[in-house]
């Protein structure tokens, strides 16, 4: 049975490890969304403080925030797809084995 556990883990790596990259992936791009909302609001996050403080931010910075906020919206679909439906299938049914 052990021996069975073993050779499926080691038959599934690669599959894990593409879970492993798309799921920090899109964490990744849900934090830069919540920084992107925040920069919408007049605010920015104080690493020294560890807290969130207003900012006033030049026109620049707000279509550059625009931009970033319209790839990410058009990208988050597809992303989500890969991460909710690929592989987190593909990851319960070969725990399911």
């Amino acid at each position: 049975m052990a021996l069975i556990h073993d050779n499926l883990f080691v038959c599934s790596t690669h599959i894990f490890i593409m879970y492993s990259v798309v799921a920090w992936l899109y964490n990744f791009i849900l934090k830069m969304l919540k920084t992107l909302i925040n920069l919408f609001n007049g605010k920015k996050f104080n690493v020294m403080r560890n807290r969130v403080d207003f900012n006033h931010f030049s026109i620049q910075e707000f279509y550059l925030g625009v931009l970033i906020v319209a790839l990410i919206i058009f990208l988050l679909p597809t992303l989500a797809m890969f991460y909710f439906l690929a592989f987190i299938k593909l990851v319960v049914s070969v725990l399911a084995l």
